[in-house]
């Protein structure tokens, strides 16, 4: 064998000793530097917090929930029976009046009647809508660095959609079921 084989072999048989680690030695060496493990935990604290109160803004978030009906026999307050496919229809039309909300037009009946100064594109990226728990009870989400601005902007969903849903698909409504 060659001196380069004999020294892989020494290497080969030291590494697949065991390594004793001696938990006293390992302790006392954390205890004389134990002054250095509270200052870079007092230094990471004061980075994150000074990061965390000057670098990100807050976001705040209001939410209108809104109930879709398919029924085309609404008189009053007169209750009918619904039926399961009057049910299925609704959970289906949740989906059809997320885009309706996300028009120009009706984005545009919005920031009118919140008396925003923001365009529509910016409008446009604060509303986010989905169905809750695939039911026909579908919730708008307008998130904001201002929380009277998102309230606001929610609240001027929950007033135009209902309106503009009636006049675009008929036999069907959005009733407001909770206000931001």
């Amino acid at each position: 064998m060659d001196e380069q084989a004999v020294q892989m072999t020494a290497n080969q048989k030291r590494d697949n000793e065991p390594v004793e680690i001696d938990l006293l030695r390992l302790w006392n060496a954390l205890r004389r530097k134990f002054w250095m493990v509270i200052i870079a935990t007092v230094l990471a604290g004061v980075l994150a917090f000074t990061y965390t109160m000057f670098a990100v803004t807050p976001l705040y978030r209001a939410t209108a929930l809104f109930y879709v009906n398919n029924s085309d026999l609404s008189v009053g307050d007169a209750s009918f029976s619904i039926s399961s496919g009057d049910i299925s229809t609704s959970k289906s039309l949740v989906a059809s009046y997320i885009v309706i909300l996300n028009t120009r037009g009706t984005i545009n009946d919005v920031i009118d009647y919140a008396g925003s100064d923001r365009s529509y594109g910016e409008v446009r990226g604060m509303i986010s809508a989905a169905a809750v728990n695939e039911t026909e009870i579908f919730a708008v989400d307008v998130t904001s660095t201002d929380p009277a601005e998102a309230e606001s902007l929610a609240n001027a969903i929950a007033h135009v959609i209902p309106k503009r849903i009636a006049t675009i698909i008929e036999g069907s409504s959005a009733k407001v079921v909770d206000y931001a």
